[in-house]
Order: C-alpha cells, then structure tokens, then sequence
C-alpha cells in the first residue's frame, strides 16, 4: 500500500521533512501521550546519525503537543481511526527509506539506536530487527 491508500483516513497531514532521502525511518504512533513525545523527540535529535526522517502517526488526544510536534522536522499525520497497527502501517506508507524503525511513543531513543539500527542491515542475510 502507498500513502494515497491511507489519505480518507488521514485527516492532518504536516510534512517538515528535510528533502533528501534518508537511510532510515523512525515511525512513531501515538496516542495521549503527554510530553512523552516531546522528550522522544528530543532524543531522536541527538541521535549520532543524522540521516533519518521521524514521522509521527497521531491516533488523538495529543492536542496540546500537536502545535509543539508540527514545529519539528518531521511528518506529523493525524489519523482519525485509532489503531496501532493501522498507525504503523500509516507510517510505513509514508517512510522514504527502506528502514522502518518502530519505536513506541513513551521511550527515550538511546543515542546510537538510528545507527545501531541501519548498520544491522550491513549483513544482506538480516530481514528485520527487533529490540527486547
């Protein structure tokens, strides 16, 4: 499936992504999550590789980091359908790299995971990666 599949579902779309086509995707669904979001955020800008898009699947009750997450570069959707699959799959839609990583919207990105990530996939044989 491609973006436009998901379009009657989206209902906000923001797109500050940078224009070049990065090494890896960070997805990222979220629902009512506080400033949790905004401190994965954080994070993810201090990651030591720089050549990754974050997007932000938004399933509702994030108003008030909505403002605050649309001034970030990143894609930032809202979906008017609360599901985590679908979410992700929303995501996935929209990633430009081959690389998605999922990361759930309560954590704190450790400062190599980008490219702790994207080095794994040195080794044609790896499929995918999974953390614990």
């Amino acid at each position: 499936m491609n973006a436009q599949d998901f379009e009657k579902i989206v209902s906000f779309k923001d797109d500050r992504r940078m224009n070049d086509i990065p090494d890896a995707s960070v997805v990222i669904v979220t629902y009512n999550s506080g400033r949790a979001i905004l401190e994965l955020i954080s994070s993810l800008k201090e990651q030591t590789c720089t050549s990754f898009e974050i997007i932000v699947v938004d399933n509702g009750k994030n108003d008030l980091q909505a403002e605050r997450l649309t001034a970030e570069p990143l894609l930032y959707v809202k979906s008017r359908r609360n599901s985590l699959s679908l979410g992700r799959n929303i995501g996935t839609a929209y990633a430009r790299s081959g690389i998605v990583i999922f990361l759930d919207d309560d954590c704190i990105a450790h400062s190599d995971l980008v490219e702790a990530h994207i080095r794994c996939y040195d080794d044609p044989g790896v499929l995918g990666v999974s953390g614990k």
